[in-house]
């Protein structure tokens, strides 16, 4: 203490380097309520018990949980995602921490801002072992996300044969429907894990969404054939948020008029067969970006750690009041793909502004050494080697 201030970035650097002595020595010297509830100067506002657990000695993280917990640490503490010292634990594997947390009343069934427990961490990195434990000692393993999504999902997606099985064994429902109609069995087909599929139909999973759009597609024959008679058009306005609306008569007027070779197709119903034997390769070519385009949103859509995208950040939720005053653009992969489905864009460099704006304002918001920093990362990685493939990077602004 100097002055009656004490230098934080001193406690600190003992739990991420020193020796386990030296902590237990600061613990003695300092009031031990206030060390423990110091946070860190980061966005996750972590205490020294995460900071203890990822530690990349695993026997000294041991070591630092067990005499953290024992001074009085609050296993319950949530940071900035509304995450407890269990969900790194899981996430990680590290199950000799998992059980002190356990032990000393950390929430199994805590959800965080995105309504995971820290079961969705052990299934997504296929930590059995982990996924056993928490288990056994109350976790939900059918507990919903805001996706609509159970654990089971995310081991699938990432093809974790074994974390999936552990989790079917364990009673995880094989064909739950998400938000999007989609079953684990779903997820699992696109992780190319074929020991994976095969697992989940022995255990009776039946891919629901492709059965679903068959129906639908049926459906929406029957329907076309009754309303061939009956030929509607109707212009809709959609802004830059991918929201439409029914276009007014005077917009109507103005459009026919700058576009008459498109209001033809409404004006004179004759026109349309035109449009039946029009070349798709010529339609595609109109658009050279969109089909890639909607490749690629899709590929980064199901990228690991790209669930951080999906929807907008939510300030109030996740408590993070400046937000935007730092973000004055805010963006993500949910309302890019909202828009390109909508025909919001005009050209291949909106499309890719937008991409590059989502991996922008979270490098601005966020502190470099963050772990949201490290999953953004990993999913700008694979949009940049996605980028080249697919043929965009000429999109891209210099």
């Amino acid at each position: 203490m100097q002055g009656g201030e004490y230098d934080k970035t001193r406690w600190f650097d003992l739990i991420k380097h020193g020796r386990v002595e030296d902590v237990a020595s600061e613990l003695e010297r300092f009031p031990k309520n206030f060390l423990l509830a110091l946070t860190d100067n980061s966005q996750s506002r972590h205490t020294c018990l995460f900071h203890a657990i990822q530690s990349e000695n695993a026997e000294r993280g041991n070591q630092l949980v067990e005499l953290l917990l024992r001074e009085g640490a609050d296993c319950n503490y949530k940071d900035m995602l509304q995450q407890t010292a269990l969900f790194y634990a899981s996430r990680y594997g590290r199950d000799r921490q998992v059980e002190m947390l356990l032990n000393a009343g950390s929430d199994p069934n805590q959800r965080d801002a995105y309504g995971q427990t820290a079961l969705y961490y052990a299934s997504r990195e296929g930590h059995c072992s982990t996924i056993n434990i928490l288990i056994s000692r109350g976790s939900e393993v059918n507990s919903v996300d805001n996706q609509g999504q159970t654990a089971i999902f995310y081991s699938s997606r990432e093809g974790k044969f074994e974390a999936s099985r552990t989790l079917a064994e364990n009673g995880a429902n094989v064909n739950y429907l998400d938000k999007t109609k989609n079953t684990p069995l779903t997820w699992a087909r696109r992780s190319n894990n074929q020991q994976l599929v095969e697992y989940l139909i022995s255990k009776g999973a039946i891919d629901r969404s492709s059965k679903a759009k068959k129906e639908d597609g049926g459906k929406k024959k029957e329907e076309k054939r009754k309303s061939e008679k009956k030929l509607k058009c109707q212009l809709m306005i959609v802004n830059d948020k991918g929201e439409e609306r029914p276009a007014t008569q005077e917009e109507l007027a103005e459009f026919e008029n700058n576009f008459p070779d498109i209001a033809k197709y409404w004006k004179n119903p004759e026109t349309l067969k035109d449009l039946e034997t029009m070349d798709p390769d010529i339609v595609d070519k109109l658009k050279p970006w969109e089909k890639p385009g909607k490749k690629l949103i899709n590929v980064l859509w199901r990228t690991n750690h790209s669930w951080i995208f999906h929807e907008p950040v939510d300030p109030m939720k996740l408590n993070l009041p400046d937000y935007f005053d730092v973000v004055k653009n805010p963006m993500d992969f949910g309302t890019i793909k909202k828009k390109l489905n909508n025909n919001v864009y005009t050209s291949g460099e909106e499309f890719i502004k937008d991409l590059e704006l989502v991996f922008y304002n979270c490098r601005l918001f966020n502190p470099p050494e963050s772990d949201v920093i490290k999953m953004c990362n990993q999913v700008q990685s694979v949009y940049q080697t996605q980028l080249q493939q697919l043929g965009l990077e000429k999109y891209k602004q210099q």
